[in-house]
This record gives C-alpha cells, structure tokens and sequence, in this order.
C-alpha cells in the first residue's frame, strides 16, 4: 500500500488535511508515481461528475476548508453551493417557492448566465410570440410570480385584448373567450377564422368579404345560412327575370353562384324535366312565359300548334298527344315512330322503308289489321307460280314469305307435321302436293302406293305392310333395309344376317313364316348321314347342336358337355345315338344298363361288398357315380343318391 512509504507525507499534508478530512489511504487516487504533486482526482470516479464550468472551479469552492464533511457525503443539489445566488437574484425572484431549488431547470454547468428554461418540458409548449415573451408576463413578478398551476387558457392572458377589442366587439355579440378559433401565437393580427368549421364555409366571393357584411349588428350566432338572409334585395329588385312577380323561389342557388352573383347557370337536370337536344339553347321565356314554378312537362303544353297543324291530321289520325312518341328533342322534323317498342307489331326487312300510309291509308292508325292478309289479299290473289287461290294455299304469308324479300319464298318444312329428310329435302313441292297444300296426308303410301304396287317382292301378295319405313329409308329407296330385330320376334344372327330373304320367305310369303330350325333346314337334316339323324331319330331342334355362326362341323361337344363318348372307356363302345338314347329322339334320357358288358349279378354284388350305399340297379345312378364313365370313380360312393335320381326313369 502506498502509506507503507508515505505515511508521514500524508500525516504532514495540511492541503486538505489527509488525516482528519477522511480521506482513503489509496493514494493512486489523486497522485501518480510521475509526480506526487500536483494531485489530480478524477471526479468522474465519484457520483458527482464535473462538466462545464465545474471542470475549472479550485476543490476549495465546494470542499471548504471549514467544510464538514468535507470529501464525502456532500450534498449534491445545486443550492448547497448556489443558495447565495439565489437569494440574490431578483428577475425572477428565486426566493418564491413557486420556482423550485432544481437549478439545472433553467441553469447548466457551461454558463450561469443567461438561464434558459425549456418550455416544451412544460404542459405549456411556447409557440410563436410566446418563445419571446418576457417570463414575469405571464408568470408574474415579487409576490406574485407562479410558475406551476397557472390557467392554460388564452383569456389568463389575454383577457384585456378580448375586452379592448372592438371590430368586433367581442364582449356585445358574446364571442367565444377561446382566442384560438381567430388568433394564432405567430401574430395577435390580422385575426383570421376558419368558416370552414361551421356550417357555412365561405367559397367564392363570400371569401373575401368583411365579416360585419353578413353578421350585421355585431351578431354572429346564430345566424340563418340561407341566402335570402343577406339577398333578399337583390332578389326583390331582379327584373331579368322578375323573380318577385313570377314567383321565383328564394334558393340562389339554383341559378348563382358565390363565384359570380351576374353569371347565372340554372342546372335543368336537377328538375323533373332535363334539357336535351334542341330544348338546350331555348330561351327560359320560351316554355316558362307565365311562370317559373308549375310548369307542366307535357309535350303539348308547348307542341299543341305543332298537333294540331301537322300535315298528316293528328287528330282526325287519333295521333296520341304524347310527341315522344314519334318526335325526339334532337329534331322535330324527321319524326320517327319506333314501331317495335311502341306497338305489339314489329317491323323487319321491306317494311322499315315503308312509308306510313302504305299500311295506314284513310289516316287510320289505330286497329290497324297486323295481319299480312290486311296488306297483301291481292298478292295472294294474283299469285299464279303456284296458284294460291286454286291450290287452297294458308292466308299465312310468313310461311313462305318474309320481309327480307318476297319474291324469294322459303317454307320452312320442318315446322309442319312432317319434316323433310333425305330425298325429300329436294323433290319439288308439286310432287307431293298435286291436290293442294293444306289436308296432305303424311303417310308414306299416300305417295309411294305404285312403287308399293310394282314392288318386287310383290307386296301386297306378300301381305307386306303399307308402312314403307319399316324396310325403307327417306335416304334412298333402294336397297331397302329391314331390321329384323326390332320388328319382328326372330333376331337374325350369324349367317342369317347375309341370307336373303326369299330363302325363308319363299313364295312371296311373309306373315306368319314359322321361325323353327326345320322349316329351312329339312333337307339339311334328312341328308345328314354322319352321324344319320333321321335314321338315328335324331331331335329336330336344329339348336341342340349347330348355331347360326358355323353351321358345318357341329360345335355340340359331348364329352365336355354332357359324358364322354369319343374319349375314354366308352369309346367305340357304341354306333349311333340311339345305343344310348332310347327316347326315340329325346336326347334328355340315357340308358346305362340295356347296353353294358356288366349285369346286374355281377353289380349287385360288387357294390355290396364294397358297401356303395343306396346302390340301385338303374342308369341315373351309375351316372351319378360314374359321371366320366370310369369303373374306378368311387367317390361319391360313399355319399346317399340324390332324391331326383332316384324318381329319375330308368330305360
């Protein structure tokens, strides 16, 4: 420690004194091994950092000599070393204690003077005049002064202002004490108020007028906002129109504006009648001669000349009074009737051209005929290619005319009872309708009734029906198609398909054909020869053993259908059918035991003593057992003999 060596010159040091001012005995905090003085204590070591003029100032001003403590345990607040200064200070007097003892509020350590207190801290921000205001104006001064709880409001201050004001007088007319709503801190005048706020902003020249021009008498609320309040002279003294004696409304605004009061512009859109077209540029005393309110919007208020004198008579026409109807505001002249929205009977093609009277004649345009008949009777009379009259055509027009053309006729078969498909699109109409168009039969024998008669196959030998469309098609005649699926009860199928038909229908025959394989395919059964089925009584179910797809060889499949006769141990065990099939051509029933090398002796007893039970003696039951006609196929000895084998006939 340092003490260890110089102890005796901090025990002499008087300078502050070491010994009795309760200094540490570290003394490597104020002196250096450089040199021992001067001393340096670094007072940002402490809790009292020096900055400013505090850098400069001798220990001694704030560590007396007589001071105790001296070192430590000072008090830190500025008046324990400014409690002189204040005393002293009169502007302010520091000695109110409205000001507070914290001189760094006003103070810093870089200059005592001059004090300089940040407002913004405040509740009281200064702003423009205010920043250069001397502090006794409104803090006050002596006895007076206050520096906290003062009022905010403007009045606190300017209270004189407000009652020594006179352009207004603010006291008569009782203007508000808020000085905010017209002066601002940058300049007491000009006050300026924003009109904006009530619920009259000033536009146009009302911005620039004095304000004792519309608050006479020094009144300013409340005040009527309409405009009559402050034009009712210039509403009595207009003689352009006279707005008095024509009962104008008091509203100026319908036709001035605060832009220029001569200037006027009356909106016609927002009135229940809008100006288009040539009622724009009209003189308001052209329709609005006798007043300005009521006027009536009807065409014929004002067109009522123009109806009356038109050169197709209005009124002997029954003309509506409603102009709209066929004059626009655009032009009077050329009117145009809009016939499609304005009556149930469209106009198309030819007759937009068409002049009025053309249809209309005698003047006549109500229960005008709409018709075709009411204009073209003669055009139909005089028709000769083809002959209406004598041909019994409809008075429709529209069904071969249209207004596009007339002469190009078009009749639309497809909404008739019968539509025209195939062929019939281009056969002409004479074709069909030799007698006349109206009551044609539809039926196909009512044109085809000789081809039906000439036909070969002959028809009606045949007994051929006389609905063509079930073998023919509106496409072509010839080939003619029959389908015999849908039509009849006997589908053809394989081979049958390609067959004609005189190969069943022989002898023109049609009705009644029997549909059994026999009646086609007798000789085809009678010269079977392997195997013989006529001599071997054979079934005549054609079906039970060939189909219509492969006729030769046989698809009937014994072995893998029924039991094995060409394989195994029944093979060359048997030379026709009938060896088997005792039925005299049913081939449903079989005999086992008529034909076999076994006897019954013999069998009876093998069974027994291999203990088959239920064992009969009958051809059911050996197939039962032996259903692929081996000797060895026990296993289903064991099991009882259905009930159906046991009924079962046994030949």
């Amino acid at each position: 420690a340092c003490l260890a060596c110089h102890q005796t010159v901090a025990d002499e040091t008087t300078d502050p004194d070491h010994s009795s001012t309760a200094l540490s005995g570290d003394c490597a905090v104020c002196h250096t091994t450089d040199a021992w003085a001067p001393a340096e204590f670094d007072h940002t070591l402490s809790t009292f950092a020096l900055t400013g003029a505090h850098v400069q100032t001798d220990c001694n001003d704030c560590h007396g000599l007589d001071a105790s403590p001296r070192f430590s345990g000072l008090d830190e607040a500025c008046r324990a070393c400014h409690q002189a200064v204040a005393d002293e200070t009169p502007d302010p007097d520091h000695s109110s204690p409205a000001l507070g003892g914290d001189c760094a509020i006003c103070h810093s350590t870089d200059a005592w003077t001059p004090a300089d207190f940040d407002h913004n801290l405040a509740r009281f921000p200064l702003t423009g005049a205010h920043i250069n205001s001397d502090c006794a104006s409104c803090h006050g001064e002596g006895d007076a002064t206050q520096y906290s709880g003062l009022d905010f409001e403007c009045v606190a201050c300017h209270l004189a202002d407000y009652d020594a004001a006179e352009n207004p007088d603010h006291n008569d007319p009782a203007l508000p004490t808020d000085c905010q709503v017209c002066h601002q801190t940058s300049a007491w005048h000009p006050a300026e108020f924003d009109h904006g706020l009530t619920d009259f902003p000033l536009t146009g020249a009302h911005t620039s007028l004095d304000c004792a021009a519309c608050h006479t008498g020094g009144i300013y609320d409340p005040i009527d906002p309409a405009c009559v309040t402050c034009h009712l002279d210039d509403y009595n003294d207009a003689d352009d129109p006279d707005h008095q004696g024509e009962g104008l409304p008091l509203d100026c605004t319908l036709c001035h504006n605060t832009s220029d009061w001569d200037e006027t512009t009356f909106d016609h859109s927002q009135t229940d009648f809008p100006l288009l077209g040539a009622h724009q540029p009209l003189a308001c005393v052209a329709c609005h001669a006798e007043t300005w309110s009521g006027t009536p919007s009807a065409c014929q208020s004002c067109h009522l000349d123009n109806w009356q004198q038109a050169t197709l008579p209005h009124e002997e026409s029954s003309f509506t009074l409603d102009c709209t109807r066929c004059h626009s505001q655009t032009a009077w002249v050329p009117s145009s009737f809009n016939h499609t929205t304005m009556t149930e009977w469209e106009m198309t093609g030819a007759h937009q051209g068409m002049a009025c009277v053309n249809c209309h004649d005698g003047g006549s345009y109500t229960g005008t005929a709409d018709q075709c008949w009411g204009c073209h009777q003669q055009d139909w009379l005089d028709a000769d290619d083809p002959n209406h009259q004598q041909e019994n055509y409809p008075e429709d027009c529209t069904i071969c005319h249209s207004t596009q053309d007339w002469e190009a006729t078009a009749f639309d078969h497809s909404q008739s009872a019968f539509p025209l498909v195939g062929a019939h699109v281009s056969v002409s109409c004479q074709s069909c309708h030799a007698q006349g168009y109206s009551g044609t039969p539809t039926a196909c024998q009512a044109c085809h009734e000789d081809d039906w008669d000439n036909a070969t196959p002959q028809h009606d030998e045949a007994t051929f029906q006389l609905d063509c469309l079930r073998c023919h098609t509106q496409t072509a005649w010839t080939p003619s198609t029959f389908d015999h699926g849908n039509m009849t009860d006997w589908p053809l199928t394989g081979s049958h398909v390609q067959t004609s038909c005189v190969a069943c229908h022989s002898a023109g025959q049609y009705a009644d054909t029997p549909d059994a394989c026999q009646f086609c395919h007798m000789s085809d059964y009678n010269d079977a020869n392997n195997p013989d089925h006529s001599g071997e009584g054979y079934p005549q179910d054609c079906t039970m053993c060939h189909n219509t797809t492969v006729w030769d060889p046989s698809p009937f499949n014994h072995d893998n259908q029924y039991f094995p006769v060409y394989t195994g141990e029944h093979r060359n065990e048997w030379q026709t059918c009938t060896d088997c099939h005792l039925g005299g051509g049913n081939m449903d029933t079989f005999s086992c035991t008529h034909c076999h090398e076994h006897r019954q002796s013999r069998m009876d007893s093998e069974h027994q003593d291999e203990d088959v039970q239920d064992y009969v003696w009958e051809s059911s039951a050996c197939f039962f057992c032996h259903p692929d006609g081996r000797a060895d196929d026990r296993s289903l000895h064991m099991q009882p003999r259905p009930g159906f084998l046991k009924d079962r006939k046994d030949f």
